[in-house]
């Protein structure tokens, strides 16, 4: 654009054109005005995506029935694949949302539904979320989360320590985790509280690694 407009100037001044340019491509103004209109469209569309994935897990509350719990699980399974089905389409024809043209709660939206996906459709989004939070668009801790649920998925130790598992008696414990003795250090970097109190905080049973190493050292020592 800017080698068309300065070939149109010497035209214009030494009068010496011998032939008549192309039409002119729109001008900066148009196609930032154009890009700012569709930006504002697809804001509203990933922020949709959010609102209808929470709408329904914000239904579920501790003591329900057995009954009624599973009534919201099947709801949420339509609801999900419907999302993922719409997610995919806009990231074909737009590319991965981000915060500065559509804003954090629309980057939100597209990774929520990543985030509760099964484990293929998990991966093929990997690294554009991991690029997102690489440019400070989704919070560290979130990205964590992503980490951890991704890996528990695949069978391997998480990082971070943010996924539970509960067994048939109810009790829940946190899945594998990776280098347990640095994982409050991890936490922290992401902006986690150290385990153990997340623990505390949602009755999960865990008994610090520090903790359990020194019993383990006193018992080996008797």
């Amino acid at each position: 654009m800017k080698h068309l407009f300065l070939s149109l100037m010497t035209c214009v001044l030494i009068s010496a054109c011998t032939a008549i340019p192309e039409a002119a491509a729109p001008s900066a103004e148009v196609n930032n005005a154009s890009k700012t209109s569709k930006l504002a469209e697809l804001k509203p569309e990933f922020e949709a995506l959010l609102e209808s994935d929470q709408k329904l897990r914000g239904g579920i509350q501790r003591g329900m029935d057995q009954k009624a719990m599973r009534a919201i699980f099947d709801q949420m399974q339509v609801v999900d694949k419907a999302n993922q089905a719409r997610l995919d389409e806009l990231v074909a024809q737009h590319g991965w949302p981000v915060a500065k043209d559509v804003g954090e709660k629309a980057v939100l939206g597209a990774f929520i539904v990543v985030q509760h996906a099964r484990l293929e459709y998990m991966k093929r989004y990997e690294s554009m979320i991991a690029k997102s939070a690489e440019r400070g668009d989704l919070p560290k801790w979130e990205f964590a989360r992503f980490d951890d649920r991704l890996r528990m998925y695949a069978g391997m130790p998480q990082r971070y320590g943010t996924q539970v598992r509960t067994d048939e008696k109810g009790i829940a414990t946190f899945w594998q985790i990776e280098d347990e003795a640095n994982v409050d250090k991890r936490r922290a970097e992401v902006g986690y509280g150290p385990l153990a109190e997340h623990a505390k905080r949602h009755n999960v049973q865990y008994v610090p690694y520090a903790e359990r190493a020194a019993k383990e050292a006193a018992a080996k020592g008797r």
